[in-house]
């Protein structure tokens, strides 16, 4: 009997493991698969989807008549939207912000201007009601030597003021000076770091990774026709010069025509591709455990917060 249960809760173990790995392979090696495709002749139009099977995923956007749309569903129901297709529960529920806590959130903000306004006017009547009384000019009439001894204190208190603020600013521009030498040693710091051995390794790991980043995004089709011109014809041969850096990656997909002699950008894209959450899990692991950026960063932090 005993041998019976373990051995059904060792399949039962068995089938859940075997679920939760087809479940993380699902999830690491079926594609998220986006879709793009525009035109801009006078009016622009365009349009963008992205589908992801194991979540069931379908997010779409797109642009007509100067106004953007978009629709996102998971699990086949709608969660996100600005059209005039109704939300599901699970939208409401984990996506949709509640309407009324907006509410309650706006009854509080009037609650509290109402308290300060009721304060600014309680104080303002405060200061009305306690005004000094006007004395008759007869009582505040003194005699020549009120009046000198009122004018050296007077003076005093100038002095002392004057001492203080002078004070103040000494302080304060030592502070400042502090503060200067500090940042200079901070620079000196990372431009020791800058130039140092480690961060050229660092350099060129970022520059590898960046690359395959762009590898991993580049979709898979392109096609399109770009007609472009800027009032300076020198302008537009820099420009073309640019993008003729990039078309190597897409050979024989995208077309450039210039125009040398009006100022004017239209043209068609459209294109296709697909990501896999392994590639960017694999790339995410090589920055996290890169020794020449873990060093660096940290020689970095070090001395910023010095």
């Amino acid at each position: 009997m005993i041998l019976t249960v373990l051995k059904v809760t060792g399949i039962v173990l068995l089938v859940i493991l075997g679920l939760l790995i087809f479940i993380l392979g699902m999830l690491l090696f079926v594609p998220i698969r986006y879709r793009f495709a525009g035109s801009f002749y006078s009016v622009l139009q365009a349009e963008a989807s992205v589908k992801w099977r194991p979540v069931m995923l379908n997010a779409a956007v797109f642009c007509e008549n100067q106004e953007v749309k978009y629709v996102i569903k998971l699990f086949g129901q709608v969660v996100m939207t600005n059209t005039d297709k109704k939300i599901s529960w699970l939208g409401r529920k984990f996506f949709a912000f509640d309407e009324e806590e907006e509410d309650i959130s706006r009854e509080l903000k009037e609650e509290k201007e109402e308290g300060r306004e009721e304060q600014t006017e309680g104080s303002w009547h405060f200061e009305k009601e306690s005004g000094t009384a006007v004395t008759d000019p007869g009582e505040s009439c003194q005699g020549n030597t009120g009046r000198k001894r009122e004018k050296k204190s007077d003076r005093k208190t100038l002095l002392s003021k004057i001492r203080g603020k002078i004070r103040d600013i000494r302080e304060k521009l030592q502070l400042l000076m502090d503060k200067l030498k500090k940042i200079n040693n901070k620079k000196d710091a990372l431009l020791k770091v800058y130039h140092s051995r480690r961060f050229e390794l660092a350099k060129r790991d970022i520059i590898d990774y960046v690359k395959e980043i762009l590898a991993i995004i580049k979709p898979d089709e392109l096609e399109g026709f770009v007609h472009f011109g800027l009032d300076n014809p020198a302008d537009t041969g820099q420009v073309l010069g640019i993008i003729s850096m990039a078309l190597p990656l897409y050979d024989g997909f995208l077309t450039v025509e210039p125009d040398f002699e009006k100022a004017c950008l239209e043209g068609n894209l459209k294109g296709n591709g697909k990501i896999r959450l392994y590639s960017i899990l694999k790339l995410a692991l090589k920055v996290i455990f890169n020794k020449n950026l873990i060093k660096v960063t940290k020689k970095v932090q070090t001395i910023i917060e010095a």
